[in-house]
């Protein structure tokens, strides 16, 4: 019944602007004194505008939350985020004489008691396409080079979710689908998620709690394609779709030394090393693994080694199965460190992802990427010059770590934490560098130079199954967030259909809802003509 920049919600209270219209159409039927003459159609009820009108509906929709388990503490949330958007209305604000919006005139929108009641779903890590129609959102996660990507998800009201599946799992489902974007498409998989397969549901914890949390892994292999992952949450006979685009391409580990990771936790069968299930039985190799922890050693004695078949070079510690950094020489005492952990569970290792390599390979080779990818934030811990008690190590600080996902993220979304004496203190990069925690580069390696290169904050990219110097000037722990960076991945398997000419060219690939478009050039050469490109 009002509108203006301190409106939190709205809920309907009539319309005195609309004299022509039934009173039915515009205005609310309230209960009214049996004595007093009314316009209702039965004596005790009247129509009536006002926020008398529209703040019993508010209170109502508290009172049922209230009455689902909804917490006070979450009640304001659970209204403003399941309110439907509205049109901005044809009115100038008097005072600034600009036209008033949506979010200035209704807040987060009208009351929808409804919605506020039941679970929402969010498909996480895909950039939304459009606006949400009748709660279905579509969105494209660009590209991929896992085989099985990982998918996480974000539910209010979890807790209400497992109870419903748990007692009535004809209404209350939630299946995830994987299909081909193709017409027609076929279908890949489809997995029923188990109430089971859920958090946990706390005993002190609220129903409309919000989790985020990764749905089980796949267990089929996609080719290099185009795919659509439909979820659908079916609750209470209502359902609510999320549908992501996504492009599953072959990775191309090329010939020589390159400083390598491994976005994945590899999948092994029938006795086959990690390293020969990614690269191929028939492939030549060697590893080496840089010890940050080795404070004596020059040359190779800091690396060590691994070389299928030579016994004399078979390190442990460079073997992609290995989990945790050798004994710390200034503190024995402690327990071995992972060599990555995801935050949040720090004395269970996640290696290989996040760990840096040097690879060398006699030939190139399409990597096998099946494989269980991380959906969490991954912590990597960093050996400084000084530990985290300002001893000094007598080591140079470098690390050698490995790009943790399989999308590009930015060095500058990267975060530090330390271990102080006073407890736990986490940094922005820039406020790490400042402290100086950790140095401002990130160290590369350009493979057709055989040379470094160097990216300093706030510049630079950890790019999938790439491994990258930084150094660290005390002990610390480095945390890459699952943010993909606005860089979409490129498959060394597609091959331009224009003749390269004498000049230059670029080519620009877009994939977006499921359809992608490779063939767009630019550039100056002798031959360009106009039309079609081809």
């Amino acid at each position: 019944s009002n509108y203006g920049g301190n409106i939190t919600i709205v809920a309907p209270g009539g319309d005195f602007d609309e004299p022509l219209l039934p009173l039915s159409q515009t205005q609310i039927l309230s209960t009214h004194p049996l004595a007093l003459p009314g316009t209702g159609p039965a004596a005790g009820y009247d129509y009536k505008v006002g926020t008398s009108m529209s703040a019993p509906h508010v209170t109502g929709a508290v009172a049922l939350l209230t009455a689902a388990g909804a917490r006070p503490s979450e009640i304001i949330g659970l209204l403003t985020a399941s309110a439907r958007s509205l049109p901005a209305p044809n009115k100038t604000d008097l005072f600034s004489n600009t036209t008033v919006t949506s979010a200035q005139a209704y807040g987060a929108g009208l009351l929808d008691v409804a919605r506020a009641l039941r679970p929402r779903l969010a498909l996480l890590g895909g950039n939304q396409l459009g606006a949400a129609v009748n709660g279905s959102i579509t969105s494209d996660r660009s590209t991929t080079y896992t085989r099985r990507p990982a998918f996480a998800i974000g539910l209010t009201g979890v807790g209400n979710v497992i109870r419903e599946i748990g007692a009535n799992p004809a209404e209350t489902s939630l299946v995830l689908r994987i299909e081909t974007a193709t017409t027609p498409s076929t279908v890949v998989q489809t997995r029923t998620i188990a109430a089971s397969e859920l958090p946990a549901q706390g005993a002190d914890e609220s129903l409309f709690n919000t989790k985020s949390f990764p749905l089980p892994a796949l267990d089929t292999d996609l080719a290099q394609g185009r795919y659509k992952a439909t979820l659908s949450l079916t609750y209470r006979g209502d359902t609510s779709v999320q549908t992501q685009f996504f492009e599953v391409l072959d990775y191309s580990q090329p010939t020589g030394l390159t400083l390598f990771s491994v976005p994945f936790q590899p999948t092994t069968t029938g006795g086959v090393s990690p390293e020969q299930q990614i690269l191929g039985l028939g492939t030549g190799f060697s590893v080496q693994r840089w010890n940050p922890l080795n404070p004596a050693g020059t040359g190779d004695s800091v690396y060590a080694q691994y070389v299928p078949g030579d016994t004399a070079r078979d390190d442990a510690y460079a073997r992609l199965a290995n989990q945790f950094h050798v004994a710390d020489p200034l503190h024995p005492e402690r327990a071995p460190v992972p060599l990555s952990y995801a935050v949040g569970n720090p004395t269970v290792s996640t290696a290989p992802i996040g760990v840096g390599y040097w690879m060398n390979t006699t030939e190139s080779r399409v990597l096998q990427t099946t494989g269980t990818p991380s959906t969490a934030p991954v912590a990597i811990p960093l050996f400084g010059v000084e530990d985290d008690s300002n001893n000094f190590r007598g080591i140079p600080g470098w690390n050698l770590i490995g790009a943790p996902f399989e999308f590009p993220v930015n060095w500058s979304s990267v975060s530090i934490r330390q271990n102080t004496p006073t407890g736990v203190r986490d940094f922005t990069l820039q406020e790490a560098i400042d402290a100086e925690l950790i140095n401002a580069q990130l160290v590369g390696w350009d493979v057709p130079s055989r040379s470094y290169n160097f990216n300093v904050f706030p510049g630079g990219q950890l790019l999938p199954f790439r491994a990258y110097w930084v150094r660290a000037l005390r002990d610390c722990t480095i945390i890459v967030p699952p943010s993909r960076a606005g860089q979409v991945l490129t498959s060394r398997a597609v091959k331009s259909g224009v003749p390269l000419q004498d000049g230059w060219r670029v080519r620009i690939a877009a994939s977006v809802a499921g359809d992608r478009d490779a063939q767009n050039y630019f550039g100056q050469t002798p031959g360009a003509t106009d039309g079609e490109d081809r």
